[in-house]
């Protein structure tokens, strides 16, 4: 029977098999995946043509405060779903869910203070209410079912992809019908908050034992939190690093550059969207179960998920770096011009996200999660001394080399501490090279062949 035939998938997703279970599942993870960024670039296309850019500029703003308050608050409860041996058990659930619905409350208490100050630091009046309003989002978000990292655990991930690309089907056209009819950023912003309630209310409804209450054991507390605690330090640096210079950028660029901007990011998360998603979906779980289980097998499971991971991707992020005006000239307007460099520079970005996220992941699956913020502090002190220097060099946009450039730290000091581990080989780290460049020859010479058609 084909290994893709619909069949083989079907009855692969309740194998007693961890390898025919974990191909399924990254098989229905990555189409879900496909399909989604599918229906997000059509939304973004139409919207583009309907919405001034000044509207994504403003909408990237008032996200990133949104993500950089959750992030900031991220006390791992998925992860402590995923890799506990109690998380069978009903307290232990419960009690994750209390904890995650407080974090919501939380947060959305917090962004409602922050909302004015951030009106002001960026002297934009409408981003006050901006920020006010979605802060529902994490309302929402709080009290969504455990039982979608029950999912992830158990490699059973179809209920949660048909209810994540239902919704966002539902949402794409709620918010185009509100783009037609309002001509502002908050056909996003309603369409946003939209999105997150119906995924949630989808989720209650489909997936099995998704009830959760109020409760609170000491000793499930001190589980989570124990291992949580660095990667509430973790998500946080992570948010400075990744995402501080959409909120440095905010300072320099007109609206509209900033819009402009919004593009590029949007095109490259959405490739490092499919990393992250594979990563917390199929290889966490898998790396996790073998260092429960039986660590010795855990490097030859790192290589092998990056080995496939890569393959896919890394060619992705040499044809960004190489074609990325190209690509923005395709799909956009004039008005949207300045995001193809953008593009071509976040893609070397993405390049060494691709490489290093499967360390970040080995790291958790071993509980040396303790080195996940060592790793963001370096980059942080590196950010703050390559942005200035690239700013005055070359001036706005050198921001966004600046932080680009920051990122190669991740590489070695992910290095040194799965070396630390015994995860990682030299020989093998050297061999990833290989596609890199490779896709940057073949992107270059496409590139060549687009500017002769253009011409």
């Amino acid at each position: 029977m084909p290994k893709y035939s619909p069949t083989y998938l079907i009855r692969a997703l309740s194998s007693k098999s961890l390898n025919e279970r974990a191909f399924a599942n990254s098989v229905v993870v990555s189409g879900s995946y496909i399909a989604s960024q599918a229906l997000r670039l059509i939304s973004n296309l139409i919207l583009s043509r309907i919405l001034a850019p000044d509207a994504f500029g403003l909408m990237m703003l008032t996200m990133t405060f949104l993500q950089g308050f959750q992030m900031m608050s991220d006390v791992g409860t998925g992860p402590s779903i995923i890799k506990s041996s109690r998380s069978d058990e009903r307290i232990f659930r419960d009690t994750a869910w209390t904890l995650q619905a407080l974090r919501g409350v939380l947060v959305t208490a917090f962004t409602l203070i922050c909302a004015i100050p951030a009106a002001k630091l960026y002297n934009e009046p409408e981003l006050a209410l901006l920020i006010s309003f979605t802060a529902i989002a994490a309302l929402i978000d709080g009290v969504c079912p455990i039982s979608r990292h029950m999912a992830s655990r158990t490699l059973s991930y179809l209920r949660v992809g048909l209810v994540e690309l239902s919704s966002q089907l539902i949402t794409m056209f709620i918010t185009i019908v509100l783009a037609i009819k309002l001509q502002s950023v908050w056909a996003l912003a309603i369409g946003a908050v939209s999105g997150i309630a119906l995924k949630t209310i989808g989720l209650y409804a489909f997936l099995p034992n998704s009830k959760n209450w109020f409760k609170f054991e000491r000793s499930a507390f001190n589980e989570i939190f124990s291992y949580g605690k660095w990667i509430f330090l973790s998500t946080g640096l992570t948010f400075l690093a990744r995402h501080g210079d959409k909120l440095i950028l905010g300072a320099f660029l007109t609206k509209s550059d900033l819009g402009a901007y919004a593009i590029a990011l949007f095109i490259i998360e959405g490739i490092s969207g499919l990393v992250n998603k594979l990563m917390a979906e199929i290889v966490f779980p898998i790396l996790s179960k073998f260092a429960r289980e039986d660590p010795t097998k855990i490097q030859d499971a790192y290589y092998r998920s990056r080995k496939k991971l890569e393959t896919i991707t890394i060619p992705i992020a040499g044809l960004l770096i190489t074609c990325g005006q190209q690509i923005v000239d395709i799909l956009y307007d004039d008005r949207y011009q300045l995001a193809g460099v953008m593009l071509q520079i976040l893609g070397l970005r993405l390049a060494i996200t691709i490489i290093t996220t499967p360390g970040s992941n080995a790291l958790m699956a071993t509980e040396r999660v303790y080195w996940l913020p060592i790793i963001r502090v370096a980059g942080l002190i590196t950010m703050a001394i390559v942005i200035p220097i690239s700013n005055i060099t070359w001036g706005s946009m050198g921001v966004i080399w600046g932080a680009t450039l920051s990122y190669i730290i991740y590489i070695p000091m992910t290095l040194i501490a799965l070396k630390n581990l015994k995860i990682v080989s030299i020989k093998r780290e050297l061999f990833f090279i290989l596609p890199l460049g490779a896709s940057l020859i073949l992107g270059y010479f496409t590139s060549l062949a687009l500017n002769s058609l253009a011409t």
